[in-house]
């Protein structure tokens, strides 16, 4: 499991939780692909003009691919990753955004608790 905020554009704001399938390559221990889907929770307070509105709020369905690279010595991961909305209910405001616009590439540093 994984969980994830981030921002969008402008005001608007992405929280999710995703099911990452990681399998063990062969040739490397250290790089692992992964892929993933979950759900998550979109929110903003302007409104298509940017002026400030009461904060709505939108479900959105994500899928997501990556690499990761884990240190051997140290809990700590570097990952890039696509994620890619594909289904939601949106509010008024993100009824205006495509889904196309809400994908991103995402680089992280991760804390690994095992």
């Amino acid at each position: 499991m994984e969980a994830q905020f981030g921002r969008l554009s402008g005001s608007a704001y992405q929280a999710s939780l995703h099911y990452i399938w990681q399998p063990q390559l062969l040739s490397s221990s250290r790089f692992r692909p992964y892929a993933g889907i979950g759900v998550g929770l979109t929110a903003t307070d302007r409104n298509i003009y940017g002026e400030e509105q009461h904060l709505e709020t939108g479900a959105v369905g994500i899928a997501t691919v990556g690499i990761e690279y884990t240190f051997p010595k140290a809990p700590i991961a570097l990952s890039l990753d696509y994620r890619h909305s594909f289904a939601g209910y949106k509010s008024n405001y993100l009824r205006d955004v495509p889904l196309r616009r809400m994908n991103n590439f995402g680089f992280s540093v991760k804390y690994i608790i095992r």
